[in-house]
């Protein structure tokens, strides 16, 4: 990262070992499948991203880990990932992604109060409307026929897991990619 007093963060759902398993076989059937230039996410960096600040003064912080180190005032539950979809929606790809075939509402009930803990403590809520997904890899380069290539091959596995934490991350930019550092969990209600 070129300025030090900046830190790249994102608050996240962090995927169990056998759901990154299922995924990154899943990764392996897509890339002998079809031939765009995609770069996959490694296994051990799959996440689903609930907030991302892509600079936030050092000072800040301590208390951006503050409000999202304490617990979650949510239920666990239960989140399914399946189907393909492709960002942006039109237009060249530059993402593809697994769906929340099941949970997917309450990702977003999640993503709710990350976003209203971090407004709290100065963090400005992202304009996009959040759409639950799991980036599974991104288009070096690509056009309109790449996307119609990746959605006319289904997933043949779904990964599930239980969901009863969020972390944060600093994350900084490498010639090899990102390096994500885990700062702090917020667990969710135990039951």
């Amino acid at each position: 990262m070129s300025d030090e007093r900046a830190a790249r963060l994102f608050v996240a759902i962090d995927l169990s070992e056998e759901a990154r398993d299922i995924i990154a076989r899943e990764q392996e059937r897509i890339r002998a499948r079809v031939p765009a230039a995609l770069r996959f996410v490694p296994a051990p960096q799959l996440h689903l991203t609930l907030a991302f600040m892509a600079a936030v003064d050092r000072p800040h912080v301590p208390a951006i880990e503050a409000c999202i180190g304490a617990q979650f005032d949510v239920r666990p539950f239960r989140v399914r990932f399946a189907g393909l979809g492709v960002l942006p929606p039109r237009g060249r790809p530059r993402v593809l992604y697994m769906t929340c075939a099941e949970g997917a509402d309450e990702v977003m009930a999640l993503q709710r109060v990350v976003a209203d803990r971090l407004e709290q403590v100065g963090v400005r809520r992202e304009r996009r409307p959040f759409r639950p997904h799991l980036t599974i890899a991104r288009w070096r380069e690509g056009g309109v026929t790449d996307r119609r290539l990746v959605s006319s091959h289904g997933v043949d596995a779904m990964a599930e897991q239980r969901v009863t934490a969020v972390t944060l991350y600093d994350s900084r930019l490498s010639r090899t990619g990102a390096v994500h550092r885990a700062l702090v969990r917020g667990k969710l209600l135990a039951g």
